[in-house]
């Protein structure tokens, strides 16, 4: 799921003017990587409603999204079975519970393995041993005062910190340098409340500090990120940049799920 979240905070827009619909066009590259992965995402955005299609490297595709802010829900789409399913708050906080209850059995399983194996898993685990051992770890965003120019967009670079260790680079550009509506970003706020339950559940547990949510870091930015690189350690692991931006009428049709495709029960998902 992290790797689908993260181009939808790292992207955004310029115009000549003020605009309150568009398409974004933005790819993230997982580096170090043999397969040389990535994902590019065309995002509509309308009011407090985003769409995001995706596709993978290879011309392969992942599921889309759908958020509707004044439904207060979320479809995915999965293109290759034409079928979609729904999830509302009342579903976020069933997930939420259900991995607290995942969470506590994987800690309460390392805990009982021998130290050699515990060490293993550990550093399958992303190699973030020292966090997992504290559950509540600061995060912490930094205005370095580089300034850069990215496809043409004024930015200043951010460092997200956590427990001291940079997780995260951003290039941050306000609105006015970017030509339109400080108000078109809210969705993506409504979008993070809409996610908190979700990812309130995976940090309440050790692990939670090992899963870079980008969305906690928007409410301490005073602007936009277009640009942002993600680090493990001292290496940077994924990357992502704008690559268009197209300010266009979007139709209601847009933010529904495909004519014909069928609903399917989120019961039992993990």
């Amino acid at each position: 799921m992290k790797f689908f979240l993260l181009p939808i905070l790292f992207v955004f827009y310029v115009c000549g003017s003020s605009f309150a619909e568009v398409v974004i066009v933005t790819e993230t590259k997982i580096l170090n990587s043999p397969d040389s992965e990535s994902l590019v995402q065309k995002m509509y955005i309308k009011g407090n409603k985003v769409k995001i299609e995706n596709k993978g490297s290879n011309e392969t595709s992942s599921d889309d999204m759908i958020y509707r802010g004044d439904l207060e829900l979320v479809w995915t789409i999965n293109k290759y079975e034409k079928s979609y399913m729904e999830m509302n708050k009342k579903t976020m906080d069933a997930m939420s519970i259900q991995m607290k209850k995942a969470m506590r059995q994987m800690e309460q399983a390392l805990a009982n393995m021998p130290p050699e194996q515990r060490k293993m898993m550990e550093q399958m685990m992303r190699g973030r041993t020292p966090q997992m051992q504290q559950k509540k770890v600061k995060t912490v965003v930094q205005n370095t005062g580089k300034k850069d120019k990215i496809n043409g967009y004024k930015c200043v670079w951010h460092e997200v910190l956590r427990g001291g260790q940079k997780i995260r680079e951003m290039c941050v550009s306000s609105s006015k340098d970017m030509g339109f509506k400080k108000e078109i970003f809210n969705v993506f706020k409504d979008m993070a409340k809409f996610f908190s339950s979700l990812t309130e559940g995976i940090k309440s547990s050790s692990f939670g500090q090992m899963d870079n949510n980008p969305f906690e870091d928007f409410d301490k930015l005073n602007g936009f990120p277009v640009a942002s690189k993600g680090y493990r350690g001292n290496l940077m692991v994924h990357e992502t940049t704008i690559k268009s931006i197209e300010p266009r009428s979007l139709d209601r049709s847009t933010f529904q799920p495909p004519v014909g495709y069928v609903k399917k029960s989120i019961k039992g998902m993990p």
